[in-house]
């Protein structure tokens, strides 16, 4: 224990609730299903009501968890809580959407669902940032904190951007509609998005590195879950199938994870360790691309 007792059990418990409360009906105001499709459905007092009261029950079982561990505002502590309001945090998440997705399965809720569960996580990270105790460190750790420190914001927000831009200007679009025509540049990069996101979520729950393990493992995330978008927005690239958008989407993640994720302080990489690292990940997209070819065929 290097904080100074007592925990601050009601602090914690109080700030989450109240957080998560007021970032609920927050999400709900502004961000109600069909927002990225540009249509959202009208404003309901009962089903706000109904997600902030869903909202306590997921402060209240996030909390729990790092009561037990007692938690301190490090990078474990903040990332275990990123987690835990992310799973406790899908029925309050999915219930709007009940209605839209029984009536229809509807690829693009499943992005909307995906980014106001990346909000509320990222939210609650430095919500998390602010409440959690404050560790006690010894000189050499404060000497260093700063070059451990994991960039989260640099990766979950600078890695999507990048990625939907560049993807949609690599890969090929359906018909002849032009690239710029009708906002069709926006739409699609807003699509793009998605997976992008989901990828850099990873990233950040592991706090991946480059490294000779981290990058494969990137990549390897990077590739089942491009496959499985393009599988489900096959009608964005009428004409092409879902592996190769995959394989030109895992390269431009490959290249990217080079460019954004940190490195080891004390153990940073040197010439041939980045050659590792670039075989590895070619070698994962091809292997994993062929698990995907073969188990999900089109």
């Amino acid at each position: 224990m290097s904080y100074r007792p007592p925990y601050p059990y009601a602090r914690i418990l109080g700030g989450f609730i109240l957080g998560n409360i007021i970032l609920t009906a927050l999400l709900y105001l502004l961000l109600r299903p069909g927002f990225l499709a540009g249509s959202m459905m009208p404003f309901d007092p009962r089903t706000l009501a109904v997600l902030c009261g869903v909202a306590v029950i997921a402060a209240v079982f996030t909390a729990l968890p790092l009561f037990f561990g007692r938690a301190e505002r490090e990078q474990q502590g903040v990332g275990r809580t990123m987690m835990l309001i992310g799973l406790f945090s899908l029925p309050q998440t999915f219930f709007p959407y009940q209605q839209a997705l029984y009536t229809h399965f509807a690829p693009p809720f499943l992005g909307e669902i995906l980014i106001v569960l990346a909000i509320r996580m990222i939210a609650f990270a430095q919500l998390a940032y602010s409440l959690l105790p404050r560790p006690e460190p010894t000189f050499e750790d404060r000497r260093d904190w700063r070059a451990r420190r994991y960039p989260y914001w640099r990766i979950v927000f600078a890695f999507p951007v990048l990625g939907a831009v560049i993807c949609h200007l690599l890969l090929p679009v359906a018909g002849d509609t032009s690239r710029f025509s009708e906002y069709f540049f926006l739409n699609r990069s807003a699509q793009l998005l998605v997976p992008y996101l989901a990828c850099a979520l990873w990233f950040a729950a592991w706090r991946l590195r480059r490294s000779v393990y981290g990058i494969p493992q990137a990549v390897a995330v990077a590739t089942f879950v491009a496959y499985g978008h393009f599988m489900l927005y096959r009608s964005y690239e009428e004409s092409a199938a879902p592996l190769p958008l995959t394989l030109r989407f895992a390269v431009i993640a490959l290249a990217l994870t080079f460019l954004l994720l940190p490195k080891y302080p004390e153990d940073p990489p040197g010439l041939g360790d980045y050659g590792k690292m670039l075989l590895g990940g070619i070698l994962s997209i091809a292997l994993c691309a062929l698990v995907c070819a073969n188990l999900f065929p089109k």
